[in-house]
């Protein structure tokens, strides 16, 4: 990551000119950034069953196809330490079968939604982080959101 501030304001701001050049439909649905809170980053590290905590967070850029055009999401993925390596933490190995049963005991996996507006957007027991995403969570006015 930089510190490079004016680089960071510039790419920001290019992804935000972006955004509004997008149609309506892809527009309402693209976020300029998310907020990822202590309790919901707590939440994800104190996932691991024998009391122990995990080491991390791994965020993935993920894109919805609205209306021909890419909407970029993320996904907030605890990770593992092992040795060397940060592994992917209650990531199963395969796609889950389509109709899989709200029942199985295999780790559920849900993506939290890119337009959450509760504290609860990643789901009590969901193995991936709940984001608030901006504009409903917006920063006071910086270099980067102004």
């Amino acid at each position: 990551m930089s510190d490079n501030w004016n680089l960071i304001r510039a790419e920001v701001h290019a992804f935000r000119d972006y955004v509004h050049k997008l149609p309506p439909a892809a527009k309402a649905k693209a976020h300029y950034c998310y907020l990822l809170k202590k309790e919901e980053f707590k939440r994800l590290m104190d996932l691991k069953s024998d009391g122990t905590e995990l080491d991390g967070v791994r965020i993935y850029l993920g894109a919805e196809m609205i209306d021909g055009h890419m909407v970029p999401t993320i996904h907030v993925i605890p990770v593992e330490k092992e040795g060397e390596q940060y592994n992917d933490y209650g990531v199963p190995p395969a796609a889950p079968a389509a109709k899989a049963s709200s029942t199985d005991s295999a780790v559920k996996v849900m993506a939290f939604s890119a337009t959450a507006t509760s504290t609860d957007s990643g789901g009590g027991g969901s193995t991936t982080g709940g984001t608030y995403p901006c504009p409903n969570f917006c920063s006071g006015q910086n270099i980067l959101n102004s």
